[in-house]
């Protein structure tokens, strides 16, 4: 946990709301603070106080710390933490973030209550009186548009100057969170680490949704994804039916039948809200399994012969995968026969197959080889969630007819025959049935 942090996360005393707030806050302020700070605090100044102009050594020589408490005699005393406060140059700036709750309000005795970016202002104001520096504070939120709290601090504000504020005129600003994650993206030529830090702040933005806002659809991609999807309906996806069928009773002549229980194609799972850039099918998988192979077990997953339709990386791939039933199983039950399957894969070095090893995506192999090339090692990379694949990608124009694919399947098919470690990997992990 950062040192920021420490005190402020009461598990037993901080709603959930507020603590995504703190982590999220400290998250990206620390990157504020530690990233080329000429091409992200100073921009970052200047959308938030556009009339300022800081010189390069005024960035630099800029403080950033997080929850300072400031005294208020508003309240008597008491004491108020805006989550970030900056000074930089003449100016002292306090942020008060918002991830999705609104701003509170304080009892102030014989005024009512007041905003809390009211009371924020005076408390700044008065740190600032004392150093001479001029108070802004800033409500950092989600949203397209500014904040109706905003307005009603400024107005609070217009009535208490003179009386029972700090001198100087007040400003209340408001910036949306996706400014800050704009500028982010935009950081270029990076170090390695710092390239790291940026990812990973623009990632947890994204997953708590305050990096993008929507602003309308673009109606040119708009259709041309209609389009695209009317023509996969219409077209593509009829065609693949098509093909399968009839590759799959040709199949049947040479013994390989349907692989799988239901007759259908193996594709990607469900859809979440949160990552739509998986939405689209990126593939189709039919899958096989040559009657004079050893049974499959109710373990069994992912072991078939299968031709998959590639639409990330267009093309069709005919293999062969097995994939273990669990992490135990693959250290356990498979790792003793990799050596003896790396050799027997080197010894297909004159054919166009590679081993291919993805954690799960079928589309984003980890690793791809040819099979002269593989080691035990490369096996060794092997999860629970691996495909461990036997595979000859084909170019989709030369997919002219059912045959072109069957010939390809037969070929990974005596391919796995020679390679016993394949089927003694399988036995030993329990998802073949042994010999009667």
């Amino acid at each position: 946990m950062r040192a920021e942090l420490q005190g402020k996360l009461d598990p037993a005393a901080t709603l959930a709301t507020e603590r995504m707030e703190d982590t999220l806050t400290d998250a990206v302020f620390s990157a504020v603070r530690y990233l080329p700070r000429q091409r992200l605090l100073k921009p970052l100044l200047a959308v938030a106080l556009p009339e300022a102009e800081f010189s390069a050594a005024d960035v630099e020589r800029a403080t950033i710390t997080l929850w300072t408490k400031l005294p208020v005699s508003l309240l008597a005393g008491r004491q108020v933490e805006p989550d970030v406060l900056v000074q930089v140059a003449g100016h002292l700036i306090a942020v008060e973030a918002k991830y999705h709750a609104g701003f509170g309000r304080y009892q102030v005795e014989g005024r009512g209550t007041l905003q809390q970016l009211t009371v924020q202002w005076c408390a700044l104001s008065e740190r600032a009186a004392a150093q001479g520096l001029r108070a802004t504070v800033v409500a950092l939120t989600t949203g397209t548009s500014e904040p109706v709290d905003v307005a009603r601090a400024r107005e609070e504000l217009d009535e208490l100057v003179g009386t029972g504020a700090a001198a100087g005129r007040p400003e209340v600003r408001w910036l949306p969170w996706r400014a800050i994650a704009d500028l982010l993206r935009g950081l270029r030529d990076l170090a390695v680490h710092e390239r790291e830090l940026r990812d990973d702040t623009v990632e947890l933005m994204e997953r708590r949704g305050v990096a993008r806002v929507f602003n309308g659809f673009d109606v040119t991609d708009y259709q041309q994804v209609a389009d695209a999807h009317r023509v996969a309906a219409e077209r593509l996806y009829p065609a693949i039916s098509t093909f399968v069928q009839e590759l799959t009773v040709r199949l049947e002549d040479d013994g390989v039948a349907w692989g799988w229980p239901q007759k259908g194609l193996w594709t990607t799972g469900g859809l979440g809200w949160q990552r739509p850039q998986e939405w689209a099918r990126d593939h189709f998988a039919a899958a096989y399994w040559p009657t004079a192979w050893p049974r499959r077990t109710t373990k069994s997953d992912r072991i078939a012969l299968y031709v998959l339709f590639d639409f990330v990386r267009p093309g069709v791939e005919v293999g062969y995968v097995q994939e273990p039933p669990t992490w135990a199983a693959a250290q356990r039950s498979w790792t003793p026969h990799h050596a003896d399957l790396a050799g027997q894969l080197n010894a297909l070095d004159d054919s166009p197959l590679a081993l291919v090893v993805d954690a799960g995506d079928w589309t984003a192999p980890a690793a791809e080889v040819p099979v002269g090339e593989v080691t035990a090692a490369l096996l060794g990379q092997l999860s629970a969630y691996s495909h461990l694949r036997l595979a000859r990608r084909l170019a989709v124009e030369e997919v002219t007819a059912p045959d072109v694919v069957r010939e390809a399947v037969l070929q990974v098919q005596g391919a796995v025959e020679a390679c016993p470690e394949f089927t003694k990997m399988l036995l030993a992990s329990g998802q073949l049935a042994a010999p009667s």
